[in-house]
């Protein structure tokens, strides 16, 4: 178990080393199981520092690794100088991931939030919102980010009609090319299809 504190508990305990750098040493010089106690992916680390440092630690352990997550304590994450919430708060703003329910009542699980997740990590990009949900996306700058990203980066976009709030807000909306693909009126065969080119390249030119 180890601690990631930024101040010692105790005086006696001298100084706080960086906890991920001294996961690393561990692993190379014994096989135990090793878990943090507790990271907290809210302030003084983003949650994509955190996931980083979380996988290349699962891998330098062989899979022995196992990340403990909270909402942190004042000690150690006031040092940026920031505000520091209540614990009301923290819960509230603490990641979570979580997933939608299909037509037939199934639970589709997710596996990353937006802004832990960017777009350009994957070869295409599907919108599949309701009216609702795209105008609430469309007031999150990484709901927003995520659609730009996808665009700049030049992936296919599969998109609905009912997530033009969220092309629209995100600036892309006037924009649509050939690598805009509406779900309403392809089949996901054709979408596929499509995105076995990877990138929309006439993006880059303008020939789109």
């Amino acid at each position: 178990m180890d601690l990631r504190s930024f101040h010692p508990w105790l005086d006696e305990q001298g100084e706080s080393g960086f906890v991920w750098s001294i996961i690393g040493a561990i692993s190379q010089a014994c096989s135990l199981p090793i878990a943090t106690a507790v990271t907290c992916p809210l302030i003084r680390l983003h949650p994509a520092i955190v996931s980083q440092a979380a996988a290349t630690s699962a891998l330098l352990t062989g899979g022995q690794f196992t990340l403990g997550a909270g909402t942190g304590e004042a000690l150690n994450e006031h040092i940026t100088g920031g505000r520091w919430p209540g614990a009301e708060e923290r819960l509230e703003i603490a990641p979570a991931v979580g997933g939608i329910e299909a037509s037939d009542g199934t639970r589709q699980p997710a596996d990353q939030k937006v802004d832990g997740g960017p777009s350009v990590l994957y070869d295409a990009v599907v919108i599949l919102v309701s009216k609702a949900g795209a105008a609430e996306l469309a007031a999150l700058p990484a709901a927003r980010d995520f659609v730009t990203d996808a665009y700049a980066h030049c992936k296919f976009i599969g998109h609905t009609a009912d997530a033009m709030p969220l092309l629209s807000a995100s600036g892309v909306s006037s924009l649509i090319d050939k690598g805009f693909i509406a779900l309403d009126g392809s089949s996901p065969a054709e979408f596929l299809a499509q995105c076995g080119s990877l990138r929309f390249w006439s993006r880059l030119n303008g020939t789109g």
